[in-house]
């Protein structure tokens, strides 16, 4: 028997992603199984320095899975920042 989880992993190894245009995965359960519904999203582009209207993401920690909430900023930059984060350091963009 698997769950919804399962059954996400197993739709995601069917469905490509690319960088460009990531696929999501809704699942719905019904009473035999799941129904895996692809949902293409397009990204939104992170400013250099965020703003009050920049969108936001989630992220969770790996080593404890707390989850906090952050501007949408590249990648390294965001790496970057949280790590200055859980060091108690404050945020900054000149060297980012």
């Amino acid at each position: 028997m698997i769950d919804a989880a399962e059954a996400w992993r197993r739709a995601r190894v069917r469905w490509p992603c690319s960088d460009q245009e990531p696929t999501l995965i809704h699942i719905r359960e019904f009473g035999d199984g799941f129904l895996a519904i692809p949902v293409q999203v397009v990204m939104p582009e992170p400013p250099p320095i965020p703003t009050a209207e920049t969108p936001v993401g989630l992220v969770v920690d790996k080593a404890s899975g707390a989850v906090t909430r952050w501007p949408l900023l590249p990648l390294p930059v965001l790496a970057l920042q949280y790590r200055r984060y859980q060091n108690g350091q404050p945020m900054t963009f000149d060297d980012a």
